[in-house]
């Protein structure tokens, strides 16, 4: 199932359960990944520090699988990678339905996920997505949500997750839509993507406590205005406004990748792979990308 590249990591030993069991709480790590200088550091700070209970939110997560199209039926039983799973909320989920998963992130979000996840069903895995340490046709299912945007070479990330799913499976891909909200965000990233974790922490408290303040009194047409012109959402607390920054502004890359891009990477990695895959899209609050695997044309 995994290639030579993976090494078992620690992390750290005999940490003291709630349960009060001792025990080793560890991961996989590819021994490839670079971990200067990583554009998944502000994820890994946004999930371990910012997101708060937002990893609980049930209802929250479950939705988001209800809006890729997914089945339970395709998940009971299956193998399951949950390509960018960050501190696991999609994972949880698939494994209380019953599948096999293997939480696949690049940020030190998988760390913190380390510390409290001890199921036989589980996996986690260290890794980049654009170069995933795992043999080929090895998952039944690949679910990859918010993620694909933000890598640095998405065409790259699109054929591993191809190439790792099995003969007949499945892969569900949510990217953001392509919307002049967006396509505003994408240009205001330019910029705040070169900000190191340190730097867009301060930027992004200023915004969130000045949006949050300005929300609450009878200058809240400003807030609208701020919240507008840089594309984020203010919500009740500074907190969860900065994560909101974070996860929308913080990126070093956000890529728009609309159905048509899709295509066009599918007919190219088919004219060079034996990999055979059909595709259909749903639009909506993002677009899904549901693909299948077919038969190589090797076969």
């Amino acid at each position: 199932m995994i290639s030579n590249r993976i090494a078992k990591v620690s992390y750290p030993t005999g940490f003291v359960h709630k349960t009060h069991l001792i025990r080793d709480h560890w991961y996989l790590e590819d021994t490839n990944i670079a971990k200067k200088d990583c554009y998944a550091d502000d994820f890994g700070y946004q999930w371990n520090e910012l997101a708060g209970n937002y990893t609980t939110y049930g209802n929250i997560h479950l939705s988001q699988l209800a809006r890729i199209g997914i089945k339970v039926s395709e998940i009971q039983n299956s193998r399951v990678l949950d390509a960018g799973s960050g501190s696991g909320r999609l994972s949880d989920l698939l494994k209380a339905f019953g599948a096999d998963v293997m939480s696949l992130d690049y940020s030190e979000a998988l760390l913190k996920y380390a510390l409290r996840e001890s199921s036989p069903r589980s996996t986690l895995l260290r890794a980049s997505i654009e170069s995933i340490p795992v043999k080929s046709q090895t998952f039944d299912v690949v679910i990859c949500w918010g993620v694909l945007h933000h890598v640095q070479d998405p065409a790259k990330a699109l054929k591993e997750l191809i190439r790792t799913t099995r003969i007949g499976g499945s892969i569900y891909i949510w990217v953001y839509a392509d919307t002049a909200w967006m396509r505003r965000r994408q240009f205001i990233c330019e910029y705040l993507g070169r900000l190191s974790t340190s730097e867009m922490d301060s930027y992004s408290s200023f915004l969130a406590e000045q949006s949050v303040f300005l929300s609450s009194n009878e200058r809240s047409h400003l807030a609208k205005r701020l919240s507008k012109a840089l594309c984020f959402t203010v919500k009740s607390d500074p907190i969860q406004t900065k994560g909101v920054l974070f996860d929308g502004l913080g990126p070093t890359w956000h890529h728009l990748l609309y159905k048509e891009w899709f295509l066009k990477q599918l007919l190219k990695i088919q004219r060079t792979s034996p990999f055979r895959v059909s595709s259909k899209f749903i639009t909506g609050n993002g677009l899904v990308a549901s693909l299948t695997r077919h038969a190589d044309f090797s076969d």
